[in-house]
């Protein structure tokens, strides 16, 4: 058991510090180069990336140049006073609209003539519209809906406070039909 303590030579510790050592530096070089391979294959996909967003951007532009010369274009070919005539039709009008849309500007009237006010709260027209959904969930629904019915100027929209309020204008007011009103009154 002697030779178990036994001491090494200096050449044969010096050997075996020269493994140690060679292995590490072979696995720290081997390290850098998957390194260095990895950051060549990520600015190979950078630059790539670069360029594909140059040629987004790119297309981008010119569809809004391209928008923006279809804009022109139609307003010069189309006089908005002879349009105007057919946007106030009620059948063409309110054939366009989703039923959502109509029965949002029914119940719009209905309950500016209920509460004697022009201008209704969006979160009481919601309640009344979806009875049994929580506001919060329905809330950037019913407001897209209005905002297209704006668009058409049809709605008015303002803010009071925290709240958004609505108001039908002249031209959805000559639009909705008056013997609709009288039946959702009744119903209620």
């Amino acid at each position: 058991m002697w030779w178990f303590f036994k001491r090494k030579s200096k050449a044969s510790t010096i050997e075996e510090i020269k493994r140690v050592v060679d292995k590490l530096d072979a696995g720290i070089k081997l390290s850098f180069n998957n390194v260095k391979k990895d950051i060549n294959h990520l600015k190979f996909r950078l630059d790539n990336h670069d360029i594909l967003l140059t040629k987004i951007n790119n297309l981008t532009q010119k569809l809004q140049q391209d928008q923006q010369g279809l804009a022109i274009k139609i307003k010069k070919e189309i006089d908005f006073e002879e349009i105007e005539p057919f946007l106030t039709q009620k059948i063409s009008l309110l054939d366009n609209l989703t039923n959502l849309q109509k029965s949002i500007l029914l119940r719009l009237k209905v309950l500016s003539k209920e509460m004697s006010e022009d201008w209704v709260a969006m979160k009481i027209l919601a309640q009344d519209l979806y009875p049994n959904k929580d506001y919060n969930l329905i809330k950037s629904m019913v407001s897209s809906y209005t905002d297209t019915l704006l668009q058409l100027n049809l709605l008015q929209k303002k803010r009071k406070g925290r709240e958004i309020h609505l108001s039908l204008t002249k031209k959805a007011k000559n639009l909705l039909p008056k013997k609709e009103i009288k039946i959702k009154n009744k119903l209620k």
